[in-house]
């Protein structure tokens, strides 16, 4: 009898691909089986549940997303402008596909919700960091505009909260938020 041998990694590009053509809710252990040319158990053998699954494919997810985010060309000193081209990355990429992040939270059971918005919330640390030290490229932010009141952190927080309520909307620009952010920070 011939095994087909299959990597973790193999099965995950698969299963995130079939994500992003019909979404993760009708993404299933059996379909991706066939899709790998693999038997049910043979997945479960890397993925104890579908939960477990969807909790790297959606990781997988958002490292496809972040990678070109952290190329972008920071050291350009216009921080307007490096926020225009997150979130024109974000936009296309999120666009690209049935699969987004405000639909992500809804396929786990609690215990996986928990571990989900943990994954979420260390992958929002990390781009509000790497926004704020690109902060420090422009040389046009006024030092002054910050306090103990108002710190650069929050400040990043809210212009990521407002990306992210912009693409909800599909909103094809945030020329509005980037007006808010240029009349704060300069």
């Amino acid at each position: 009898m011939n095994k087909i041998k299959i990597t973790k990694e193999e099965i995950l590009d698969k299963a995130l691909f079939m994500a992003k053509q019909n979404g993760l809710e009708k993404l299933n252990i059996r379909s991706l089986a066939k899709k790998c040319g693999v038997s049910v158990g043979c997945i479960y053998y890397y993925f104890n549940n579908k939960n477990d699954l969807i909790i790297e494919v959606v990781t997988k997810f958002w490292n496809e997303i972040f990678i070109p985010i952290s190329t972008l060309n920071y050291e350009a000193s216009d921080f307007i402008e490096f926020i225009k081209n997150v979130y024109s990355v974000l936009f296309v990429k999120l666009g690209e596909n049935n699969l987004y992040a405000n639909s992500h939270m809804n396929m786990f059971n609690q215990t996986n919700v928990d571990i989900g918005r943990i994954n979420m919330e260390n992958y929002k640390d990390r781009v509000l960091k790497f926004i704020i030290k690109i902060m420090k490229y422009d040389n046009k932010i006024n030092d002054e505009a910050w306090s103990s009141n108002f710190s650069k952190h929050e400040f990043v927080d809210f212009i990521f909260t407002n990306v992210f309520l912009s693409l909800d909307k599909k909103e094809k620009n945030i020329d509005y938020l980037c007006k808010i952010v240029e009349k704060i920070i300069y």
